[in-house]
């Protein structure tokens, strides 16, 4: 009574109070409860099927693409060096540059230089034109060498022999006191300017080297 009044409960109330509370969430899951009798053989049922997984990139294709990433890098790097390699100059031809060179020299007086510098003008063109072998020849060998060279005919080697021994003539008479360039003491005329005289066998060296057109009637099978 005592405790009653001091608002402290019992252990036996409490005990009854928990009771009454399990009995009434009892009583309350009864009368949700369905009356059907439950049969533990029943399957429930099954929930609605997930959305199939389909397979990713690399199962799809696998190796495929990154064997083509490399092949398709190995092309880049092959083109790229191909297109970055140095290509080889492209040289003018031996009459472009003796034609360059030549003109260069007019107004100069004919003496001891301007003949050497001339022979050797027409020695490189010479040996570039008719691809003789790459070696330092004097005037006698180069005209040696053009006669008996198969593409070069007779004119022009006689022609090319005259100016290259008239040139190492004038020049060693260049030399000789008391005489020109020419062999003379000064008094008799002076031949063609040497420049010209090498431009016109350059000339001449040219028109043998252009193939020629096949005469009518030399083909074969024409009577």
């Amino acid at each position: 009574m005592q405790n009653a009044e001091c608002g402290v409960r019992s252990p036996t109330t409490a005990m009854r109070d928990a009771f009454a509370l399990g009995v009434f969430k009892l009583t309350a899951v009864c009368a949700f409860a369905t009356n059907e009798p439950v049969n533990p053989d029943e399957i429930p049922p099954l929930r609605p099927a997930k959305p199939e997984i389909l397979p990713g990139y690399w199962e799809q294709h696998g190796l495929v693409p990154l064997v083509a990433a490399i092949v398709v890098l190995a092309l880049l790097v092959l083109a790229w060096r191909l297109v970055s390699r140095r290509r080889p100059p492209t040289l003018p031809a031996p009459a472009t540059v003796a034609r360059q060179s030549l003109p260069l020299l007019r107004g100069r007086a004919e003496d001891g230089a301007l003949l050497a510098e001339v022979s050797a003008i027409l020695r490189r063109y010479f040996i570039a034109a008719f691809a003789l072998p790459d070696r330092a020849f004097t005037n006698g060998e180069l005209s040696g060498a053009l006669a008996t060279h198969t593409t070069v005919d007779s004119r022009l080697a006689d022609a090319a022999s005259r100016l290259l021994q008239d040139m190492e003539q004038r020049r060693f008479n260049s030399e000789a006191p008391g005489q020109t360039a020419d062999g003379g003491s000064g008094s008799e005329p002076s031949p063609a300017p040497v420049v010209e005289r090498a431009l016109e066998l350059i000339d001449q060296a040219e028109e043998t080297l252009r193939p020629r057109p096949a005469e009518p009637g030399s083909a074969p099978g024409i009577p």
